[in-house]
């Protein structure tokens, strides 16, 4: 259960997993000057704004209670997300008609998107990015803020202080510690 838990934390926390209207998702959204590479300084700062919107009483540190909340918010907010799409003449209510129109998986709706997209093909829990235990105190925001650090040097596969699209898609250099 603490592995569970501190997976979810750290996808909320640095992995892209956002608090909706609040924070960019994912690394390509925190380019901030338009070049479309991240810095690494734009990266930890979007880290440390989804950790900030998941610190609901401000002390910090995300407790698991804290994540949790955060996480049935975000699901809230995709059902709500997900009835505003089907109630296409918007009267509060889903017809008949409305229902069938929706689009089935496998459609390849553009609007709907990749269910594995933006998850590495991990899923949506954000298992596999790494992580360790998370102790009683829950994590604080050093600690997320030296994680998120560390994730941007694992993934700036050619040292050169940004990330690019072939560095997300794991194309870039040779990673750290790679022998020649």
């Amino acid at each position: 259960m603490k592995t569970l838990l501190m997976s979810g934390l750290i996808a909320l926390s640095v992995g892209g997993v956002a608090m909706a209207q609040q924070a960019p998702r994912g690394p390509g959204a925190a380019d901030t000057d338009g070049d479309s590479r991240v810095s690494q300084a734009e990266f930890v700062t979007a880290a440390m704004q989804r950790f900030d919107s998941g610190d609901a009483n401000r002390d910090g540190t995300i407790t698991a209670e804290e994540m949790r909340a955060g996480m049935e918010a975000r699901r809230a907010e995709r059902r709500s997300e997900m009835f505003a799409r089907m109630d296409t003449n918007g009267d509060g209510s889903i017809s008949r008609a409305e229902f069938d129109a929706r689009p089935q998986r496998g459609d390849g709706d553009a609007e709907r998107g990749d269910r594995r997209g933006g998850h590495g093909g991990r899923g949506r829990g954000g298992h596999g990015r790494g992580g360790g235990e998370m102790d009683a105190d829950g994590v604080t925001r050093a600690e997320a803020q030296a994680r998120a650090e560390a994730r941007f040097d694992r993934m700036d596969r050619d040292d050169d202080g940004f990330l690019t699209q072939e560095d997300r898609q794991g194309r870039g250099g040779r990673r750290r510690g790679d022998q020649d």
